[in-house]
């Protein structure tokens, strides 16, 4: 059995700038400091705090190892062998404070990175029953790559079948706040 590396370690780093630079060709310097920094840690499924300013690329922390993980399924043999799982439908949960902030990271995740993002908002739950779709299946059957949340929700019944779905826990890959300073204790 082949030996296994890190994200942190100088080949992960190496992979994870060769796939950004493959797959954002837009981003002429690669990964910015705090991208380069965080990144492998969050693909290693270690836990990071990230403090920046806006428009300082920390959205990156999030979008990114969703791009990493699809590529590394698409084509495993053309890559080292990770010390984590490389999930084939990763998914990632972004903890936001408002429905406006919620909607604008999923259009820009879908128009930057093609990356299929739920806002779990009122006004989305409405218009899925409305056309009679089951949004926990979908959820749970990780057709969402990144799903946007606010704190309220995270308290429903339905998140309790959620995080207990197998296949959405085998999936997951992150879980993160954005704006915390802005989320009510």
């Amino acid at each position: 059995m082949p030996s296994t590396i890190s994200f942190t370690s100088t080949k992960g780093v190496n992979t994870v700038n060769y796939i950004v630079k493959k797959l954002i060709p837009t981003w002429k310097d690669g990964l910015c400091l705090i991208q380069r920094e965080c990144i492998p840690k969050i693909l290693n499924l270690e836990d990071v705090f990230a403090i920046d300013a806006t428009g300082g690329g920390k959205s990156a922390l999030f979008s990114v190892p969703i791009l990493i993980h699809r590529k590394i399924s698409q084509n495993p043999s053309a890559y080292p062998v990770f010390n984590v799982s490389i999930c084939p439908k990763p998914v990632g949960v972004v903890v936001t404070p408002t429905k406006g902030l919620e909607s604008n990271i999923v259009k820009q995740l879908k128009k930057d990175f093609n990356i299929d993002a739920f806002a779990y908002t009122s006004d989305n739950l409405s218009a899925k029953c409305i056309a009679s779709v089951d949004i926990i299946k979908e959820i749970t059957s990780c057709q969402y790559q990144i799903i946007c949340v606010d704190p309220e929700h995270l308290r429903e019944q339905e998140w309790f079948l959620i995080a207990n779905s197998t296949t959405f826990g085998q999936n997951l890959i992150f879980a993160c706040a954005k704006e915390g300073h802005v989320v009510n204790k």
